[in-house]
């Protein structure tokens, strides 16, 4: 018989790597560095991951590139061999760093040794192996327990290149470990035992975040590594074994025919089916007993039906007269229609205005005198009245008269056609043609003297009797017809919405701001910005700090301020004017500074934005999206970012995270490596319209200025809606600005600064 086996469950570590790394002076960045390696294919993957901390204390310029060129070699030699084991990978990258070292103490570069502080490690699966030089240090967070795992390297008295790395610390990791690599400077703020209660407290997103936070406040350079070690569960798939059975190929069985195995019914089901063929049967008794005679067995159909002879002639008669009638009601409507019109044109009635009928509004002042009424009746008008109602009920006459003869006819004709004659043979004989209207020519001089009569009454008499047949014909006319407009005019009355309904009343997760914080007043505001927490407010002249109101004006050779935006990993605000020309200004140094920028000529730069330490220019002529790259006294040479052909004349803001967003038109477009995404907004009762956009490196947020709809949006970055804030002057904000970590919103309208709570 064929086994199956059962589901296994395979654990895998998995390491993922969050890095910290403060360098606030220029000069500095070559001479620390973080780095993270994994393997590029699947030959390299038993090599597992590289990564480390590099940091040279020596700024001389010779040592500038040491950091860089280390961090290659290592990189280079650890997955150079994959059919190398994971230690004799690590032990070999070691051994060519020593020896790149070495060379360079040869040609008389000298000045970094006993000045190297690093730690290098290798993670395959769950084994570890590392290497220290200098002061860095690295702790193994385990459970509650906290140990420097690097405590009892040993340390060089005397420097030699070829001893920078000698010593190779190997162990295994467990799930849930937390390894923390960092450089000395951390411990000028932190001691061991506070690193361990702040990892201990906060999830691994808020120690990171804590960490960047104190770091970046309180020191000028520090580096910090953080590796996780989780757990990943593979479900491998069921394998069924081959059936060991022995089979003759000349054996009876070979031939036989296989049928599918038949179904087991409930027990339920097939309660069910007998209970319903007993109802079945139960009928089928009752119909039987009612058609089948007991004593003879015979089958006897009851007459339930009597089939009558029609009578064709009453048929046909109601039929004609159905039509005459339906042309006769029409003929009448026109007529009445057109005698309604007629009687509204001619208002030989003055009109008395009350003040039900037209109340005075508050604004208008009462008449201080009644004028004098007028007659109420225009004699002329009403004898012209007079003479359209003559008209129109004398056809309205003519044509009754004429379908009541017709009637009338068609009556006699019938009951002398179908009256049957006494014979023995009982045969129905039609009267002769001759003498069908006898009886007609008998009735047609009365209706002669009535015309006669009516056409002999003088103008007076004639008009007395029109309107007694008008009242008999148009009274009931115009009551059913208030009736049914009373009927009508119910629903629609019902159906009258609200006159004031509330903005985005039917939208998702909508919170009214019913009151502002006025947070700052100043004319011509340009920008706000958010530099790592602390807000800014900037104008055409100068710059004011939030916290303490204190103002740094531009220098006197900078004018036609155009652009304004933070770069945060240098903590510094950059300016940019007509002229393209760019300056930065520092919170610490509290001073402005020149700044290195190359711009294409013909250029026309509308917006800026940065992610770390690179700047993007969004070009609107040329149709591109610049990067730069931070450099020493500026930026480096740039780059064209954007790979697709995109309309850049309509875009009104952009934002950077893990992608560029940017709002054209009020929709919103994504991009990731220059190439645009797929992006949709969720569905609103009133849809989002994006002027200006706002995120930030490691925020799971997108918030839209929707200025059109006085709102501000949250999102997350799958365009799902997750609040919204609506007042009536965010439809005059003319730029935003979001402090997350504090909840909360600012906007400008040119002269004023205002703030309300996202929570």
């Amino acid at each position: 018989m064929g086994k199956n086996k059962s589901d296994k469950k395979i654990s895998v570590l998995e390491t993922s790597f969050e890095d910290i790394l403060i360098c606030k002076k220029e000069s500095a960045k070559t001479l620390l560095e973080i780095f993270t390696q994994e393997p590029e294919n699947v030959a390299q993957e038993n090599l597992g991951k590289l990564a480390g901390i590099l940091e040279i204390t020596d700024d001389s310029p010779d040592s500038s590139y040491i950091v860089n060129y280390l961090v290659s070699v290592l990189k280079k030699e650890y997955y150079s061999k994959t059919k190398r084991g994971s230690v004799e990978s690590f032990e070999s990258a070691l051994n060519k760093a020593n020896l790149a070292l070495a060379k360079l103490a040869e040609h008389g570069n000298v000045n970094w040794l006993g000045k190297i502080n690093a730690i290098i490690l290798a993670i395959e699966k769950n084994n570890i192996h590392l290497s220290q030089a200098g002061n860095a240090r690295t702790f193994l967070l385990r459970g509650k327990a906290f140990t420097d795992i690097t405590d009892g390297a040993q340390s060089i008295a005397s420097p030699s290149p070829f001893k920078t790395f000698i010593d190779v610390l190997s162990g295994r990791l467990e799930k849930d470990d937390q390894l923390i690599i960092t450089t000395d400077a951390i411990f000028e703020i932190f001691s061991s035992e506070e690193i361990k209660r702040s990892a201990l407290k906060f999830s691994p997103p808020d120690f990171i975040r804590f960490l960047k936070t104190a770091l970046g406040n309180e020191l000028e350079k520090s580096a910090v590594l953080v590796a996780r070690i989780e757990e990943k569960e593979l479900l491998e798939k069921k394998s069924v074994s081959p059936k060991n059975e022995d089979l003759n190929a000349f054996s009876q069985a070979s031939f036989a025919k296989k049928y599918p195995p038949k179904q087991k019914q409930e027990p339920m089901a097939e309660e069910e089916k007998k209970s319903l063929v007993k109802e079945i049967k139960e009928d089928l008794q009752k119909e039987s007993a009612e058609f089948i005679d007991k004593k003879t067995g015979h089958i006897y159909i009851k007459e339930s039906y009597s089939f009558k002879e029609k009578n064709i002639f009453w048929e046909n008669t109601l039929e004609i007269s159905r039509i005459k009638l339906v042309k006769f009601y029409t003929f009448l409507t026109k007529r009445m229609a057109n005698l309604k019109q007629k009687i509204a044109s001619y208002k030989f009635f003055n009109k008395i205005e009350t003040a039900k009928e037209e109340p005075i509004s508050p604004t208008e002042t009462p008449p201080a005198q009644k004028k004098p009424r007028e007659p109420l009746v225009d004699k002329e008008k009403l004898a012209l009245l007079s003479k359209k109602i003559i008209f129109n009920t004398k056809n309205i006459l003519l044509a009754l008269f004429s379908f009541s003869i017709f009637a009338i006819k068609k009556i006699l004709l019938g009951i002398k056609t179908f009256i049957p004659k006494k014979n023995n043979q009982s045969e129905k004989r039609i009267v002769p043609l001759s003498k069908k209207d006898s009886l007609f020519e008998k009735i047609r001089p009365r209706f002669s003297k009535i015309k006669e009569t009516f056409f002999k009454l003088d103008q007076s008499q004639k008009i007395y009797a029109t309107l007694a047949i008008m009242l008999l014909l148009i009274v009931p006319y115009f009551i059913a017809k208030i009736q049914n407009k009373n009927i009508s005019e119910e629903p629609v009355f019902q159906e009258i919405a609200p006159e004031n309904p509330l903005p985005l009343e039917q939208d998702k997760n909508v919170s009214r701001i019913e009151k502002l914080q006025s947070v700052f007043s100043q004319a011509d505001l340009v920008k706000i910005i958010n530099l790592n927490g602390k807000i800014f407010f900037i104008d055409k002249n100068k710059l004011t700090n939030a916290e303490d109101k204190q103002n740094y004006s531009f220098p006197a050779d900078f004018s036609s301020l155009k652009i304004a935006f933070p770069m945060n990993d240098l903590n510094l605000i950059f300016l940019m004017n007509q002229n393209n020309r760019i300056i930065s200004w520092s919170p610490l140094s509290k001073k402005f500074q020149e700044n290195v920028l190359a711009i294409p000529v013909g250029a026309e730069i509308s917006l800026a934005e940065t992610y770390l330490t690179y700047l993007y220019l969004l070009d609107k002529n040329y149709q591109q999206i610049y990067r730069y790259p931070r450099a020493t006294g500026g930026f480096g040479e740039k780059t064209n970012w954007l790979k697709d052909n995109i309309d850049l004349k309509e875009i009104s803001g952009i934002t950077i995270g893990e992608n560029i967003f940017l709002a054209q038109n009020g929709e919103i477009l994504k991009f990731f490596q220059g190439k645009k995404q797929n992006f949709t907004l969720e569905k609103t009762a009133t849809p989002i319209f994006a002027d200006k956009l706002y995120t930030q490196r490691n925020s799971q947020n997108l918030f839209v200025l929707d200025k059109k709809n006085s709102r501000l949006v949250k999102l997350d970055l799958n365009g799902n809606i997750i609040s919204q804030f609506y007042n009536a002057e965010i439809s005059q904000a003319q730029d935003f600005e979001i402090n997350e970590e504090s909840n909360l919103a600012f906007f400008s309208n040119n002269n004023e600064v205002k703030s309300f709570e996202t929570k």
